[in-house]
């Protein structure tokens, strides 16, 4: 009895501590508190390496290529794991002085009312909800922007502190295909225009190329992309297409929007989409030919072409040309680039049978067909208006097209005997010419796209010539059709929407 006693008082003691700590805890101490700013500044939380891959990495100095923690997409009302803020230079390079605060935008259960810190910065169990984010570094504008912080979030936001403003972008067309690799886009201050090539200028120090109005330009990639920087904040134009006097302007921002130190910094333009034919030959899909090129025509290359040449005659003190003349000397040296002028280049055989120009034996022309990328050379860089030939039994060819067409661009007939030739210009006659082995087989009349018309156009060839090694012009029939709309295709609305990169 004795000993029961002492066992007793000893499980009595046990239960009431039990008791004792479930009291003491109250519902209010379980939700995530914002950690001392003193205390976790600069440091690592404590997360293991497979919760924030990020935690081991190396702290350069330089975070120029920064990259954002992946968002986590959570609910809110729960606390962030870290949220960090790196202030950096134009070079970036971190800024210790910077002076970083972070206020609760709206009102966020456990946060305190503000955050304060230097330099780069890392709170952790931040309350989820928005955030009012200022940085802050002596001489330079203070930048600022509101941050949503997520539930679980590890996020790292990157603030480039000085007078310019790094912009990404991307332009797309209103089906949604994004616009062609080298396509110009220009972000136009208050008050300029879509330059002319005249105005364009590099400036030697950045590299950056613009006008003295202050437009910069840039050029997409091949999935419409761009990066930039801009000089200063302010109100921004973003215009789309080649400089004025080469062609027509493809779209321009009718209003510019005010962009701020902190702001968004991510632009996407959608614009007007361009006419596309699919260029389909008649007949069952295995019995359509594909050993084919296929090249389109504008009349008013030439002219363009003309004009650019005038203009950069005067500004070198050349005397100009007249237009006959410039299409005359555009032949002659597409010709001996081809290999098939008066004189073939380091001995090689010439055209006719003349001897080359450094001594090489003059060849018969006869039945030797020639290379595509003789071809292409011939396509690409002659005018079509007197290209005349002789082939067995003395071919003279009458001109395919009038003088003044000249190959806007070009395909290869694809597997399924099909070419397509998207971002046409519209309310422009077009030519087509097919090249079939030794045959030039053109369209005999022109045509013309209609603004955003996806168009099929139905071509049928002659029958192939049956004298093999004779060159002859020949025409094709091409009748054109739209294509059926697609009900699941996108139409995107034309203009441009400007967020914050990676939100």
């Amino acid at each position: 009895m004795n000993r029961a006693i002492p066992l007793f008082v000893a499980i009595a003691a046990f239960g009431g501590g039990l008791a004792f700590l479930a009291l003491k805890t109250s519902p209010e101490e379980t939700i995530p508190r914002l950690s001392d700013p003193a205390e976790t500044i600069g440091l690592p939380d404590e997360t293991t390496r497979s919760e924030a891959a990020s935690e081991d990495a190396p702290r350069p100095t330089t975070l120029a290529t920064i990259q954002d923690v992946p968002r986590s997409a959570t609910t809110r009302g729960g606390a962030a794991r870290y949220w960090e803020v790196i202030p950096m230079n134009a070079l970036g390079q971190r800024i210790d002085s910077a002076v970083v605060t972070a206020t609760p935008a709206d009102e966020l259960e456990g946060a305190a009312a503000a955050l304060e810190a230097t330099g780069r910065t890392r709170w952790t169990s931040v309350p989820a909800g928005t955030w009012s984010l200022k940085v802050e570094v002596e001489g330079e504008p203070t930048w600022t922007r509101e941050v949503l912080v997520e539930a679980d979030d590890a996020l790292r936001t990157p603030v480039y502190v000085g007078n310019e403003l790094r912009i990404t972008g991307e332009v797309r067309d209103s089906n949604g295909a994004p616009l062609p690799r080298n396509t110009p886009v220009f972000l136009l201050p208050k008050g300029a225009q879509h330059p002319t090539e005249e105005e364009l200028q590099r400036d030697v120090k950045t590299g950056i190329q613009g006008t003295t109005d202050g437009a910069i330009a840039v050029q997409t990639d091949a999935a419409g992309r761009f990066k930039t920087r801009l000089p200063e904040a302010g109100e921004y134009r973003i215009s789309v297409g080649t400089p004025r006097g080469n062609d027509a302007v493809r779209w321009t921002q009718p209003t510019g929007v005010e962009l701020t130190y902190g702001g968004p910094d991510h632009v996407i333009t959608t614009v007007p989409a361009r006419a596309e034919m699919t260029v389909r030959f008649a007949g069952p899909k295995e019995e359509r030919p594909t050993a084919m090129s296929a090249y389109i025509f504008d009349a008013e290359r030439a002219a363009m072409m003309q004009a650019q040449t005038q203009a950069r005659n005067v500004r070198s003190d050349q005397p100009a040309q007249t237009l006959e003349e410039a299409q005359r000397a555009a032949k002659e040296a597409a010709l001996e680039a081809a290999g098939e002028g008066k004189t073939g280049k380091n001995g090689g055989a010439g055209r006719n049978g003349s001897a080359g120009r450094n001594g090489g034996k003059g060849g018969q022309r006869g039945g030797t067909a020639r290379t595509m990328s003789e071809e292409n050379a011939k396509m690409q860089n002659a005018d079509f208006d007197s290209m005349e030939g002789s082939g067995q039994g003395g071919d003279t060819r009458v001109p395919l097209f009038e003088p003044g067409w000249r190959s806007i661009g070009s395909r290869s007939v694809d597997a399924n005997g099909e070419v397509v030739f998207n971002d046409l210009p519209t309310n422009k006659d077009l030519r087509f010419l097919f090249v079939r082995g030794a045959e030039r087989i053109a369209t005999p009349a022109p045509i013309r796209m209609r603004k955003e018309q996806r168009a099929i156009g139905s071509v049928v060839l002659p029958p192939p010539t049956l004298e093999p090694g004779f060159h002859q012009n020949a025409l094709a029939t091409l009748q054109l059709k739209d294509r059926p709309e697609d009900p699941e295709a996108p139409q995107l609305k034309v203009g441009v929407e400007w967020k914050v990169a990676g939100q």
